[in-house]
């Protein structure tokens, strides 16, 4: 009897690479090894189509595909050279964690960690309260 394994497909996901194209926006994400990659693809809406989306279930598509480094640039090359006509794509942001989508004034946007945005929170704040001028 064959043992059925609830372990996810890639085990821990702690790079994030973001790459955009006209349409859509992918997210790369793999394990500290880079051994292992997953892609997650997002709708690029206009503004004002946006605000009627309910859920982010209709604009986030999954691919379950497990890529190797090798397989994962062959898809990238591909979908850079299927969108040549458009500016291809272009990679955005490097960043250590998704932190979610945050909606403002009916744009969504997404909220990532990068090293940069890391590396403030590890140093101390300096107190930047201005004091009142005294009348």
């Amino acid at each position: 009897m064959a043992k059925l394994s609830v372990e996810p497909l890639v085990s821990k996901l702690e790079l994030f690479q973001l790459y955009e194209t006209e349409q859509r926006m992918y997210v790369v994400a793999s394990n500290s090894e880079r051994t292992h990659f997953r892609m997650l693809k997002i709708m690029l809406l206009p503004e004002e189509d946006q605000v009627r989306i309910g859920s982010l279930a209709e604009i986030l598509s999954e691919d379950s595909t497990v890529y190797s480094e090798e397989d994962l640039n062959h898809a990238l090359s591909d979908l850079h050279v299927g969108n040549s006509s458009t500016g291809g794509l272009k990679h955005v942001l490097d960043c250590y964690g998704l932190v979610g989508f945050n909606r403002f004034i009916g744009t969504r946007k997404l909220v990532g960690l990068s090293p940069e945005s890391v590396d403030r929170l590890r140093k101390p704040k300096r107190n930047c309260a201005k004091m009142a001028p005294k009348a």
